[in-house]
């Protein structure tokens, strides 16, 4: 039989003494990792509070503007920082339209001199990667994010499609664009979403299709992107005679306008607006339609657009007119059935009211 004995063995002076040093050892590793590990989260929050509240406005403009535009995300910004804080940077960081309206006799719509299969990218950043006789897609990356702009020759091709359960639910813009025949589409207006349940179906603001007001009034002034019975895109903010007397036959209420009759907006900061994906649309002098799609909230590799770059795409690549679609999760861009950006919804193409479709 085996016995365990237990009683401790007897231990000499100097065994002691090193057992003792080690004892001693282990505590100032302990007393050093404990105190390095303080040190670290130190400077990693002294870090972060000087990002988030110190002399240099860059990280905190854009937290605040990117959540506040936003209909899910606002308590981002409201966590962080006080009601004055958020207003006094929104006020900083905004788009100063012209207060001009669209000269219609700036346009020529059909005058395109067009290039299609042997088009050559608009700027250096791009490459084509679809042409025919009527669209051309360029696809374009810079450090912070990447995006496509789709080149539309005639613009009566460019019309806006609705929901089929439109008041009651939006559609996804790869289904609407399969049902009612489309080749290409970007999303249009914006929605509201309570709850983020990604229904899509209670539009904002006013809708035109086909010269008929199929959602909200015309009220006093508003704010309009839509193309005229000659096929000309329309910015700008109007009356409600100056609406009815347009014979507007697509048009949807949204802002800001970035460019109007080739003059830029001021954008002071980032334009309030932050840093998402983004959607607009625009037209040149010879009558081709612009749609802008910019990817975003997929870091490496594409975190968004501002305001600025937006308007600066536009310009790179000739709008006379150009405005602001919805952006953010909505953003999407479809090609023959197949969408080209990648949606920052995190479960694929959101539900949208409607959307501007190419109908060849």
């Amino acid at each position: 039989m085996t016995t365990v004995s237990t009683e401790a063995p007897a231990i000499d002076a100097h065994q002691k003494g090193k057992v003792l040093e080690k004892k001693e050892l282990k505590f100032k590793k302990a007393a050093v990792f404990g105190l390095s590990a303080a040190l670290t989260l130190s400077v990693v929050f002294s870090g972060m509070a000087f990002a988030l509240y110190g002399p240099y406005s860059y990280v905190r403009d854009y937290i605040i503007t990117s959540a506040m535009t936003t209909l899910n995300h606002q308590w981002i910004a409201t966590m962080l920082y006080d009601e004055q804080q958020i207003d006094e940077v929104m006020r900083e960081n905004t788009v100063i339209e012209s207060g001009e309206t669209t000269d219609i006799g700036m346009i020529n719509v059909g005058a395109a001199s067009w290039a299609g299969k042997n088009a050559r990218p608009t700027i250096k950043e791009a490459e084509i990667t679809y042409a025919d006789d009527d669209i051309i897609v360029e696809e374009f990356k810079f450090s912070s994010f990447k995006g496509w702009m789709m080149l539309v020759r005639d613009p009566k091709t460019v019309r806006l499609g609705i929901a089929k359960n439109i008041g009651s639910a939006g559609e996804r813009l790869q289904e609407m664009s399969k049902r009612l025949g489309a080749f290409a589409a970007i999303n249009a207006s914006g929605f509201a979403d309570p709850g983020y349940v990604g229904n899509g179906g209670t539009v904002i603001g006013l809708v035109i299709k086909d010269g008929k007001v199929i959602h909200g009034g015309i009220s006093k002034n508003q704010g309009i992107i839509g193309f005229d019975n000659n096929s000309v895109l329309i910015v700008g903010e109007f009356t409600r005679e100056e609406i009815e007397a347009m014979e507007l036959r697509d048009a949807v209420e949204f802002r800001p306008f970035l460019i109007v009759n080739g003059q830029p907006a001021t954008i002071k900061g980032n334009g309030g607006w932050g840093m998402a994906p983004r959607t607009a649309i625009g037209q040149r002098a010879d009558g081709v339609v612009l749609m802008l799609v910019i990817e975003g909230r997929n870091p490496p590799s594409s975190i968004g657009a501002t305001m600025p770059e937006v308007q600066d795409l536009m310009i790179a690549y000739g709008a006379v007119n150009a405005a602001n679609l919805d952006g953010g999760s909505s953003t999407s861009m479809v090609l023959d059935g197949e969408i080209l950006n990648l949606p920052s919804s995190g479960s694929g193409e959101r539900r949208v009211p409607n959307g501007w479709l190419v109908i060849k």
